[in-house]
């Protein structure tokens, strides 16, 4: 504005303030920590994308997902003697999923969302709305998880294995996203710091999932 106007008195009210780097360091560093701990919303959601209560699941998931890294090879590899190069492919069907479901995701459930808005204006809309792909990926999760555990064994055809990848993709996606908007929907003004704070957490759990469970 200052630029096209030639104009240094405009100015924000943000601007206005002077705040010394501690502080400002204080702010960026401790907020996420402090939304997620006084904000009992954002903390089950963060613990969903972690077991099977509110409290504990957004890490659970991502926990279970980086748990894949390591059981793959264990099964594939070890189990139905895939070699190194081979061992990877075992992966695509999760990928392939995930990518078809993102493209889902962007044609039906945010398109749908985008169509509440109008609605709801001047007001901002309810955020909850963000979180019905959640109700198709939770169960799942527990269906491709049981499917994978059932059909692992070496003894077993490997195709009756590979296809569980695809309920996980649908999960991965369905999940995340609709935890992700929601989270951003919800704290609008703050949803950096949110955001932070869930990811943290849920890095910590799913750098830990797999080291626990070996």
């Amino acid at each position: 504005m200052r630029q096209e106007k030639g104009d240094n008195r405009w100015f924000s009210k943000l601007e206005a303030q002077e705040v010394d780097f501690r502080a400002r360091l204080k702010l960026v560093l401790g907020r996420p920590f402090k939304v997620l701990l006084l904000e009992p919303m954002l903390m089950a959601i963060t613990r969903y994308i972690f077991a099977k209560s509110n409290w504990i699941i957004f890490r659970f998931v991502y926990g279970c997902i980086s748990l894949l890294f390591k059981a793959y090879p264990i099964v594939y590899t070890e189990g139905h003697g895939l070699n190194p190069g081979e061992s990877g492919l075992p992966f695509l069907p999760l990928f392939i999923s995930g990518v078809i479901n993102v493209i889902v995701y962007l044609a039906y459930f945010d398109f749908r969302y985008t169509k509440l808005i109008p609605q709801y204006a001047p007001r901002l809309d309810p955020p909850e709305f963000r979180l019905l792909p959640v109700f198709q990926g939770g169960p799942l999760l527990l269906i491709s998880f049981l499917w994978f555990g059932w059909t692992s064994y070496p003894s077993l055809c490997i195709y009756a294995a590979l296809p569980s990848g695809v309920p996980m993709g649908i999960v991965v996606v369905f999940i995340f996203l609709a935890l992700f908007n929601y989270v951003n929907n919800r704290y609008p003004v703050i949803a950096a710091s949110a955001l932070a704070a869930s990811t943290v957490g849920r890095n910590i759990f799913g750098a830990g999932f797999p080291v626990y469970l070996s």
